[in-house]
Parts: C-alpha cells; sequence; structure tokens
C-alpha cells in the first residue's frame, strides 16, 4: 500500500511511499525523544495522485482510519470494544499526551482502501461503529478533522521523561464498507403548554441521570469535562460502554443510548430524561402517560 509523509506542517508536497502496513503499524509503537513536536515528521493515510499537492481533490485512496482522540478520554473505554469485533489497531499517545489528560490516536488498518471521493460517508459510518457514539461529528468530543481525507498526523514522539502509551492488538482489518451510519434521531420536543412548565419540562431541570439509571442496575464508568459527560455501563454487561449523558449539541439533559441491546432503536438513541423514565415504566414515550406518572410520584410540579 501507499501512504504520505511529511517533513513539517508547511510541507504542501507529499512524499509517497509504498510500505507494508504491518510493518508500518508495528512502527507506531516505538516513540522517537523530542522537545517539540515541530521536529517531528508526519505521516498520512491517504495516496496522492503523483506530482500534485496535499488537499482533499487529489486523494486517489486512504488505507487507514485514523481516530484522534485529544479531550481527555480514556484509551481503556474503547479498547474492548474493538477488541470483541476481532480488530487490529494500534494506540499511541500524542506528544501532548499527560497522565492527567489523556491524548491520545488509535489507527486501524482497512481491509480495502476508500477513494477520496468516498471517504466522507465511509467515515462516518466507521465512527459511528467504532466509537461507541462517544465520537460524534457535531460535537466537540473528538478531532473532527480526521474525516478530512488529506488529514496528516505526528508520528509518535515524546519529550524526555514525559509519558508515554502504545499498544498494539493484532486482528482482522476494518471493512470499510460493514457499516451503515445512521445519525441519531431527531429530538422532538413535545408540551402541553407554552411556558416550558409541564410535569416533564420540569421534571429534565430537576432530575439526575443517576436517580434514574442507577435503581435499574446502571453502572456509572467515569466522566469526563469536569463531570459534565458521564459514561454507563448497562447491566448484563461485564465491559465496554453502553450510555454516556451530558455534554451534547442538544444540552446536557440528554442520553445517548450506544449499544444495540441497550434500546429498541438500537445504536446511537437520543432521548430525554422524562422520556428515559418513561421507558424504563413502559410508558413509551406517551406523552400524557408520561406526565400522569411523574404527577402521582410527585417528582415535579403539578
Amino acid at each position: 500500500m501507499k501512504i504520505s509523509f511529511f517533513d513539517d506542517v508547511q510541507t504542501s508536497w507529499p512524499r509517497v511511499e509504498d510500505i507494508d502496513g504491518a510493518v508500518f503499524l508495528t512502527s507506531l509503537e516505538t516513540p522517537r525523544i523530542e522537545a517539540a513536536k515541530e521536529k517531528i515528521g508526519l505521516w498520512s493515510p491517504a495516496e496522492y495522485l503523483e506530482g500534485f499537492r496535499r488537499g482533499i481533490d487529489n486523494v486517489m485512496a486512504v488505507h487507514f482510519l485514523v481516530l484522534d482522540m485529544d479531550d481527555g478520554f480514556d484509551w481503556s473505554d474503547f479498547v474492548d470494544h474493538w477488541k470483541e469485533r476481532g480488530l487490529e489497531f494500534v494506540i499511541y499517545t500524542t506528544h501532548s499526551h499527560t497522565e492527567e489528560y489523556p491524548k491520545w490516536r488509535a489507527v486501524f488498518p482497512l481491509a480495502k482502501p476508500v477513494p477520496g471521493a468516498e471517504w466522507p460517508e465511509r467515515y462516518s459510518a466507521m465512527i459511528d461503529e467504532l466509537a461507541a457514539g462517544v465520537i460524534d461529528e457535531e460535537e466537540k468530543v473528538h478531532d473532527t478533522a480526521c474525516s478530512d481525507s488529506s488529514r496528516m498526523y505526528y508520528l509518535p514522539a515524546h519529550a524526555e521523561g514525559a509519558p508515554f502509551f502504545s499498544l498494539h492488538v493484532e486482528g482482522n482489518p476494518v471493512d470499510p464498507w460493514a457499516y451503515t451510519y445512521t445519525p441519531p434521531p431527531p429530538i422532538v420536543e413535545v408540551t402541553t403548554s407554552t411556558d416550558g412548565n409541564t410535569p416533564g419540562d420540569d421534571f429534565d431541570r430537576r432530575a439526575t441521570w443517576a436517580e434514574i439509571l442507577e435503581p435499574h442496575g446502571w453502572v456509572q464508568l467515569r466522566s469526563y469535562s469536569g463531570g459534565q459527560m458521564i459514561l454507563w455501563r448497562r447491566p448484563g454487561k461485564s465491559k465496554g460502554i453502553s450510555a454516556r449523558t451530558g455534554v451534547g449539541r442538544v444540552g446536557d439533559r440528554m442520553v445517548y443510548l450506544l449499544d444495540r441491546a441497550s434500546g429498541p432503536k438500537g445504536a446511537q438513541e437520543v432521548l430525554r430524561l422524562r422520556a428515559t423514565q418513561s421507558r424504563r415504566r413502559y410508558l413509551r414515550g406517551d406523552q400524557g402517560a408520561q406526565e400522569a406518572w411523574l404527577r402521582k410520584e410527585r417528582k415535579c410540579a403539578k
């Protein structure tokens, strides 16, 4: 396969090299020692048209999927998810990584190269599945520039004495056409008044996710963004992520059901607190039934 290398971020002309994919993945486990990342070379999973500059329009094909996790997520929240699917991947931390605020990237070989023109759609489909719904292109949870087929990445490196972590799990390459991107369903606002003071509105304002999920056996794994986003595991599951709450394009009062067993509609379902509580009570989202139950339980204003 052919991928590209660059001396620095200002370099416009790719150095396209024919590589052994397995050897390249192994090389990502070994970092250079550099005080400044500007001295580190960069690589790109893109193969360019011969004699053309770096740019989306000049990408012939993409040979690796790269997930750039720059927002403090712990890789342990993802590794089991990928292992269960039997995938090969390499994780390595970036130059700005710290133990308090992890920054890392995951590199997956692809079973077939993706033509440049098809990359945006295939990328969305793959991250929808492989990032367990935590990565959302409409939210600043990971570096969405990775959807750019011409994106380049610094090679592994760290400053003297700085922490570095790498992990290589062997398995199968990702089939870019094995997944279908399904955007989260739209949030439909249903109220019985115009002042935002329905029982459901009041419940959404005052209830907490712990109050709703923990009595039903859900386990809180860890939190991010100062506690604004929490990852959860459903009952009956011993590892991996099942849902997350908080921090989203629709505010912090939402749950995103991530694995297919968490909800009848499958991955990426989005629910409000009141709808989640109603589902747990088998009210199936019926607005009248929701509010009647909330009044009965005195969980909100009458």
